[in-house]
């Protein structure tokens, strides 16, 4: 993974004045120390512990809303266009119960293209979010949206380990503090409503579905949470008190209102079904602790009870995840996911455990952030020579300590933190680690929302340890620190962190950018550049905003890197095709869609350009080659029946153009320029009647398309149809002002006879366009009539 370095804003004033700004980043860093020893942790100290919960939700509120607010400014971005506003499912073009037969970018699940990413809940909230809005797409909804959600998920963070962190068995004494800000509930919600881990979650709208499915997983564990500490308190009291019966059919119905929950939260996202994977380790761990403290055995079989529930309500769910998707995995090609393709299994596992390594850190030390993290942004580890082997080992390494300790720890609470921390680290990211089955990422943030709190909790845990045994007489030194690293995440998640850099005795300041980077495209864009230039489709996505935006050397220029980057990047080779077919370098342009349908022979695509660009070199045989090879694997192709019917016509072979265009219309009965092209060459060849036929169903389609009442007046007033064409050509001018159509119509009123309003009509025209020449010449013939 490389870094760009660039000249920042502060350059020349740090080169200009280095210990002065030495001397105001110590002193600052002290002020802020000593505000929150002397100001801060007194006034939170002397509050009322009744009231503290009150605060602490809002506090918690606050800060996260705070910490994202930017956001709800920002555009559609990335992964919005294909998930909301290409999405037909989100265009209400399909109905409720289609949403469910359909994954979460619009392609049916039973197609060999479908990613199999089934969250029709997720599609549906992006439904309601457009319904608020009067059925119009607006991006600051849906922003505000997941903002209000990462809050909600916040004080659910809270409310889950103030339950959690409670019960006997997770309980650590070093938990408790007589200032409600200085616990671990707390301190591990502050840090995770700041951390810029989330950026791509709530900052992009599609992250909805991460944000939803967290937090139906922290209810289900929530639900668990108290009935942990119900069972581990007082169960054997209440046992004496209420049949058996009474207790297990609790125990199914809690379980039952669990594995429900977690359903739900898989419909919003697959990764929500491993709460239920959470809950069993919990289980798991709490029953072999009770077996080693000889606890109840009672307690010990309602236990296994709810594992047993638990256990058969997460292979129900799999199985009915499996079902739907037909018992096919998502095929995924070897740029989205290289380390999966590898064929060393050594090699497969080295790198993704490198991958591991890298997402660890990054949320450690969340400043290397990217929106797309694959097609080489993160080179392959192939030979033990490699340095980042050093990485690996020293991942290993941690993973070891971190298992050791939560094994063999003396301090069976310790042990016990440790390991709910990794339970809560690592299970939410299984769908992510590619054990079980292929994804289509490197690195995806977004999946790093949910398994952040694991660390949160372990980074907040390990601080709270810290204090206790380095300050024996008080706690505030080190969690002072603690607020102050939050300063900075806060500052990274508003944009405005800060990193230090010692380089010559000298530090160099560089700001960074992250929730400000998702408020559009060309921002996010560059921001990954500058994190992952050997990133091949970071370029097609600048190449293609470039293009979009007109700035067509530009988009030459980096799909031309993409390309290099990525030599069987097909997709760039079809992009830049076209900008190359578009400025007449044709030739060029046919031997990248040729190298394209080499490297996929089933892009559809491809072929339809590449018997577009053969078209315009006149090489007809070969065109209709391509064009037929186009439809071989995209039966229902309109746009490559369009261009076919098109080339037909170039080889004036009208009968076989008109059937082209028929059925792209069929196929897609809103493609304007299929139905103006059939209207005008039937109406060139004089078959009058069928032009009129086909205007008349082309209106029932497209009743504001102003071109198409245009040519269907033109051909009524041929056949003298005059009153009808006067209409049509008024309801065309009502919809748009068009030199031309003022010149028809005045051609109509001129052979109507109705002289001065055929006079209006042209100089109408002419008022619109001064050079239309023959619009003049009418004119002064009707003048010299008069």
């Amino acid at each position: 993974m490389t870094r760009r370095n660039e000249p920042t804003f502060f350059d020349d004033m740090i080169a200009s004045n280095k210990s002065r700004m030495r001397s105001q980043l110590i002193e600052t860093f002290r002020d802020v120390t000593l505000l929150v020893k002397t100001k801060i942790a007194p006034v939170l100290g002397a509050m009322d512990p009744s009231s503290n919960i009150v605060i602490a939700y809002f506090v918690l509120f606050l800060v996260a809303f705070g910490c994202f607010s930017f956001s709800i400014a920002a555009e559609f971005t990335f992964d919005d266009s294909e998930a909301i506003l290409n999405n037909p499912d989100v265009k209400k073009q399909t109905s409720i119960g289609e949403v469910f037969q359909s994954d979460f970018w619009g392609t049916k699940l039973n197609s060999n293209s479908s990613h199999k990413s089934f969250r029709p809940l997720a599609v549906l909230t992006f439904r309601f979010l457009k319904n608020l809005n009067g059925g119009e797409l607006n991006s600051h909804i849906f922003h505000f949206a997941n903002v209000i959600a990462h809050c909600f998920v916040t004080l659910l963070v809270f409310n889950t380990l103030e339950t959690l962190l409670n019960s006997g068995f997770w309980h650590l004494k070093y938990d408790y503090h007589p200032n409600l800000f200085f616990g671990v509930p707390f301190m591990t919600s502050l840090l995770f409503a700041i951390h810029p881990i989330h950026s791509e979650a709530v900052c992009s709208a599609v992250g909805i579905a991460d944000l939803l499915s967290a937090a139906f997983t922290l209810i289900a564990l929530r639900i668990y949470a108290s009935d942990e500490v119900k069972s581990s308190a007082g169960l054997f009291q209440f046992i004496q008190l209420a049949s058996k019966l009474i207790i297990l059919a609790g125990v199914f119905l809690r379980s039952s209102f669990i594995i429900c929950i977690a359903g739900a939260a898989m419909l919003f996202k697959e990764q929500g079904i491993t709460v239920l994977g959470i809950c069993c380790a919990l289980d798991i761990l709490s029953l072999v602790q009770e077996l080693n403290q000889k606890e109840s055995k009672t307690s010990n079989k309602l236990i296994l009870l709810r594992i047993l529930l638990l256990t058969i309500g997460c292979g129900f769910l799999i199985s009915l995840r499996l079902f739907i998707m037909n018992f096919t995995a998502p095929v995924f090609q070897d740029v989205d996911n290289p380390a999966s393709f590898l064929e060393s299994a050594f090699y497969r596992f080295v790198n993704y455990n490198y991958i591991y390594a890298l997402n660890v850190w990054i949320i450690l030390y969340p400043i290397w952030l990217c929106f797309d993290w694959s097609m080489g942004c993160i080179p392959l580890i192939t030979s033990w020579l490699d340095f980042r082997m050093i990485i690996v080992i020293i991942f290993w390494f941690a993973l070891a300590q971190m298992l050791y300790g939560s094994l063999f720890h003396h301090n069976h609470r310790i042990r016990s933190r440790l390991q709910l921390c990794l339970v809560l680290a690592v299970i939410p990211f299984i769908p992510a680690s590619n054990l079980f089955l292929k994804v289509g990422f490197v690195i995806a943030e977004r999946t790093l929302y949910l398994p952040s709190l694991g660390v949160c909790l372990l980074i907040v845990s390990g601080i709270q340890l810290f204090s206790k045994y380095l300050e024996r007489h008080s706690t505030i030194k080190s969690q002072t620190l603690f607020y102050i690293w939050c300063i900075f995440l806060v500052a990274r998640s508003l944009n405005v962190s800060m990193t230090i850099s010692l380089s010559h005795e000298c530090l160099t300041f560089s700001l960074f950018q992250r929730s400000l980077d998702w408020l559009n495209e060309q921002r996010l864009f560059a921001s990954g550049l500058d994190v992952c230039p050997l990133n091949a489709k970071v370029h097609y996505n600048v190449a293609k905003l470039a293009a979009d935006n007109g700035n067509k050397q530009l988009a030459i220029e980096e799909y031309d890197k993409a390309i290099k980057l990525n030599p069987h990047y097909y997709f760039a080779m079809n992009n830049l095709a076209n900008i190359l077919k578009d400025i007449n370098r044709s030739t060029e342009a046919e031997q990248l869609l040729k190298r394209a349908t080499e490297l996929k022979p089933d892009f559809a695509v491809a072929w339809m350009n590449l018997g577009i660009v053969q078209t315009t070199a006149k090489n007809y045989a070969e065109a209709e080659k391509s064009y037929f090879t186009a439809l071989k694997y995209r039966h229902k192709y309109a746009d490559c029946m369009f261009n076919l019917g098109n080339l037909y016509l170039e080889q004036k072979r009208y009968r076989s153009a008109a059937i082209a265009w028929r059925n792209s219309t069929i196929i897609k009965p809103k493609l304007l320029a299929a139905w103006n092209n059939l209207i005008l060459m039937l109406d060139s060849i004089g078959e009058d009647q069928r032009a009129l036929h086909v205007a008349e169903e082309s209106l029932k389609h497209l009743p504001k398309e102003s071109s198409l009442h245009f040519n269907y007046a033109n051909i009524l007033g041929k056949i003298n149809r005059f009153k009808d064409a006067e209409r049509h050509f008024l309801i065309a001018l009502n919809i748009s002002k068009e030199a031309v159509y003022y010149a028809n119509l005045g051609v109509l009123y001129h052979r109507w006879k109705k002289y001065s309003k055929a006079k209006i009509a042209y100089k109408n025209a002419l008022l619109i366009n001064p050079n239309m020449q023959t619009t003049k010449e009418n004119l002064q013939s009707l003048m010299r009539i008069k």
